[in-house]
């Protein structure tokens, strides 16, 4: 492990072509997809996302209704607040963890890699909840704008470790590649227990509700995190390699500043509009940047299981399998973000006026511009594991670290120009995920070869995504469409583009089909 195990192949991945369809010839791609437990772990890592998503929905709307838009803010803060917190209380380890289980699978090494791991984050949970407690104004001052929100600091620390908690079991098992237990954690924490912590907690307002979260999400995390405790004792057996240790550090140490970045991105824009406009707005920027990430949600399930599955193919030589797998994810990231990014930016309007109400219609001109950052800002999603997993250079730390900065200069320069309210803030994170998005993918080319984007059917699918926009918009016109029926109209012209896929076998699609009907063909 001290070298890159990618860089004696380097220049053989360069060379090797992939085909612009995939075929279910034996070796290719669809092929290597039909393996058993990579295509069950994508399966229920799938699902699992899809009801985060769906339960992120109805938590938004719930606060609404019961704590109307400011509360919608301060839910946001919150939650975002995590992803700046997380750099410090995680320390890369949910990275490390999950790169260096599947090469180290002897009792000693990975019990010391889960101990050590476990050691280290939760002793900086501990550390950052008791000094936010204590600089509890300052924090509320920084946080929220309101040195007197003081309860919501109290609340946020005790969800602060317990959500490091689950992250680190959470990407213990992802090394273990135990996906079935992860997703069994992931699906209980982050989908089931925010919205019971809304319905059973939200007449104690916000900072009951937090508590109340961060109550269910360490009960069932100890619940199901058990086998992780018997690795304690294990190591306190064992005999301990304090190279193993340096090396699991060194890497996770790397990426903290592309975690602050990545915190600074999804933080940094609610937080500059609480400071220079109200709660409402933030709000209607929660709302977009989590129609923002609703794409990259829905492909999620490829990212997590990529990771170990890439350092478990690259510790056994085989490249080739993962580059037929990145063609994939590629094409079906670009069909997809590309229809939702088109259609959504067509019926931003109707979709807030039916998810949330008419006083929510004017955040579809927050909603507009973030839709232009889709496609992009879900291929730095998918493709960040298989570059982390391939080097140990921090290049994902780099391509974040280049997105704040444009992102917050970008910001500054719209509101030098006199724009005003979340409208800069969005714009300004457009184009940040926009440079991230294409510095990925330069990386992942570098990696392992540009014959994984060398699709030229990609091309066809991405105008036919605007092709079927501009049908809804037409439609919209022409007949005088309502707010439903303009939603409604979103599914004939879906229907037409996935048959278009389909005619075009597009590999993705033709392997996902295979795999739904083989669960009805008789053994």
């Amino acid at each position: 492990m001290r070298t890159d195990p990618h860089r004696k192949s380097s220049a053989r991945c360069a060379s090797l072509a992939l085909p612009h369809e995939v075929s279910p010839a034996p070796g290719d791609a669809t092929a290597e997809l039909r393996n058993s437990s990579l295509r069950a772990d994508f399966a229920a890592t799938a699902f699992v996302q899809l009801a985060v998503t769906v339960a992120s929905f109805l938590v938004v709307r719930l606060i609404y209704r019961r704590l109307t838009a400011a509360g919608v803010g301060e839910y946001a803060l919150v939650r975002r607040a995590l992803y700046l917190l997380q750099p410090i209380t995680l320390l890369g380890i949910t990275v490390a963890v999950p790169k260096f289980l599947p090469a180290h699978r002897n009792d000693a090494e990975r019990s010391q890699i889960a101990t050590v791991g476990f050691t280290v984050v939760m002793a900086a949970a501990a550390i950052v909840a008791v000094a936010m407690i204590a600089a509890d104004r300052l924090v509320a001052s920084a946080l929220f704008g309101d040195p007197l929100a003081r309860p919501l600091v109290w609340s946020f620390a005790g969800l602060a470790i317990a959500f490091t908690f689950h992250s680190y079991v959470y990407g213990y098992f992802r090394g273990l590649l135990r996906m079935r237990t992860a997703n069994m954690l992931d699906l209980g924490n982050s989908a089931l227990a925010p919205v019971i912590a809304v319905l059973v907690a939200s007449r104690w307002r916000m900072p009951g509700l937090i508590v109340t979260l961060a109550v269910i999400v360490s009960i069932w995390t100890i619940r199901c995190g058990r086998p992780l405790f018997h690795e304690f004792s294990q190591f306190a057996r064992g005999r301990h390699s304090w190279y193993l240790t340096r090396l699991l550090l060194r890497f996770g140490a790397q990426r903290v500043p592309g975690d602050f970045a990545l915190a600074g991105l999804l933080l940094g824009a609610p937080l500059l509009v609480a400071h220079t406009s109200s709660l409402i707005e933030v709000g209607q920027l929660a709302v977009g940047q989590n129609l923002l990430v609703i794409p990259a949600t829905a492909l999620t399930a490829l990212s997590i299981v990529l990771l170990p599955y890439v350092s478990d193919r690259l510790a056994a030589g085989d490249v080739s399998s993962i580059q037929r797998n990145c063609a994939l994810l590629f094409n079906a990231a670009v069909d997809l973000s590309c229809l939702f990014a088109a259609l959504v930016f067509v019926v931003a309007e109707p979709i807030m006026k039916l998810w949330l109400g008419d006083s929510m219609g004017g955040a579809a001109l927050i909603v507009r511009p973030l839709m232009l950052a889709v496609p992009l800002h879900v291929l730095y999603f998918v493709f960040r594991s298989v570059i982390d997993a391939s080097t140990s250079r921090p290049l994902t730390t780099l391509n974040l670290l280049a997105g704040l900065v444009v992102f917050i200069a970008s910001f500054f320069v719209l509101r030098w120009f006199g724009i005003t309210g979340a409208l800069p803030a969005a714009w300004a994170l457009t184009i940040g995920f926009a440079v991230v998005g294409c510095m990925t993918v330069w990386g992942v080319g570098r990696l392992h070869g540009w014959a994984i984007f060398a699709d030229r059917t990609a091309l066809v699918t991405s105008i036919s995504s605007v092709l079927a926009g501009c049908a809804v918009f037409g439609l919209r016109r022409a007949l005088g469409l309502g707010d439903v029926a303009s939603a409604l109209v979103c599914f004939p012209v879906s229907a037409a583009y996935f048959l278009l896929l389909l005619r075009l076998r597009r590999g993705w699609l033709v392997s996902t089909l295979d795999v739904v009907m083989s669960r009805f063909r008789p053994q």
